[in-house]
């Protein structure tokens, strides 16, 4: 019987070589058309190959299965790595701090727009002065559309002890209503924080052409030519500030209080492929209106070009100055979540006030809002943020947390305090 066996064996392997001689002779073209067109014969073939090799070799099955088993494992792993599930290889190549170098294979930040009146001025700490000529105004005609000439300032604030190679990010402060660049610079301990915290800080100084000095309002709805206007004057001050100092552009960040903030997040609209995060302090958005003017009435949210994470921060249900801050403040949450931005959410209840947030060691006093922007460099999109790996850094404050109502509204007494 076993004699008869092998002598089977031998006939079907002749047929089958014959089978495959036949098929390389047609071209791997019709291979398809081979399967399809053998059975009954091919089906009858291939039972007997897997009847042999059960009877003679059981332990040699094994090991085929086993050198499959490999180039699945591999795959397997090819898979994770591409997609950054499982393995979290993905998520973490994006995180990091402004003082990294960028990771390979990263979205790196654009290189600043060249400034909009040719040459920058040559800029030094303290304020800067951009002059701007109307286009309306060149060819020496008059011309009744024509407006003056105009100029814009804003505060440079450097390290003391800057060295010539510190490659520094870049945080963009606008002030409040009732305020100014010098305020900013003061009640901010801003030359404390660019000492401790190696940044440069700029400190735009209002226009003074507009009620709300900002253009975020309902004020400007009909003509966001100074929308415009404004969102140019970033992009000078930036390109200037880049060009006589060694500016990390993958750290560009802006920040903002009331009135500030509230421009500041239409900057992120505006510009946020420039952005690597954004800070606003009793700031938000305003609603879809069919209404042609209600100047005490805000923009509202367009959506940006990138995911720019950010804080949400205000006084509580009680944060009211000529607009509602909660309000506003929660529409511009529900338009962070249905965007994909990451954001922490920062509630105090001391309503519309200065953060009541305490220096701590030898830092300036608002160090936990600029090591936000420091842990969040422009590689750290979509949506994701190492604070939801590692929790919030202690100097962010406890009453903070991470997305849509996670915030511990904070408790405690408040300093005494006015609408501005």
């Amino acid at each position: 019987m076993g004699r008869d066996l092998r002598g089977k064996f031998f006939l079907i392997v002749c047929v089958t070589a014959l089978l495959v001689a036949c098929s390389d002779e047609e071209g791997t073209g019709n291979e398809g058309e081979l399967d399809a067109g053998d059975s009954p014969d091919v089906v009858q073939q291939e039972d007997a190959d897997s009847a042999i090799e059960d009877a003679d070799s059981g332990e040699e099955d094994a090991e085929p299965g086993e050198e499959d088993a490999d180039p699945g494992e591999d795959d397997a792993t090819t898979d994770d790595a591409g997609t950054g599930e499982d393995t979290g290889e993905e998520p973490e190549l994006h995180f990091g701090s402004c003082f990294d170098e960028p990771p390979e294979g990263v979205e790196l930040a654009p290189e600043p727009k060249p400034f909009s009146q040719g040459e920058c001025p040559e800029l030094e700490p303290g304020f800067n002065t951009l002059e701007y000529t109307d286009p309306d105004c060149l060819g020496g005609e008059w011309n009744p559309m024509c407006d003056d000439d105009w100029e814009r300032e804003f505060m440079l604030v450097v390290p003391e002890d800057l060295e010539p190679d510190e490659h520094l990010p870049v945080i963009f402060l606008w002030h409040w209503l009732g305020g100014s660049a010098d305020s900013f610079y003061e009640r901010g301990e801003i030359q404390k924080a660019v000492d401790t915290q190696r940044f440069l800080a700029v400190i735009p100084e209002e226009k003074g052409d507009l009620q709300f000095r900002w253009p975020y309002s309902r004020e400007v709805e009909l003509d966001m030519e100074r929308v415009d206007e404004e969102a140019e004057f970033f992009d000078d001050m930036l390109s200037c500030v880049a060009d006589q100092y060694y500016v990390n552009n993958n750290c560009v960040s802006s920040a903002g209080v009331s009135a500030g903030a509230l421009w500041t997040v239409q900057l992120v609209m505006q510009r946020g492929e420039y952005l690597s995060s954004f800070l606003s302090l009793s700031g938000g958005v305003g609603e879809e209106s069919e209404e042609l003017l209600d100047i005490e009435t805000i923009l509202p949210w367009t959506g940006s070009e990138k995911d720019v994470p950010g804080i949400v921060l205000w006084g509580g249900e009680s944060d009211w100055c000529i607009v509602d801050f909660h309000e506003a403040s929660l529409r511009l949450e529900d338009e962070l979540v249905d965007d994909g931005h990451f954001f922490v959410e920062c509630i105090h209840n001391c309503e519309h006030a200065e953060p009541p947030i305490e220096a701590e060691d030898d830092l300036s006093r608002y160090a936990g809002l600029w090591e936000f922007v420091f842990d969040h460099p422009y590689w750290v999109s979509g949506g994701t943020s190492p604070y939801q790996e590692e929790g919030l850094p202690e100097s962010v404050p406890d009453w903070c947390g991470v997305g849509p109502g996670s915030a511990t509204i904070r408790e405690g007494e408040c300093e005494p305090h006015s609408c501005q």
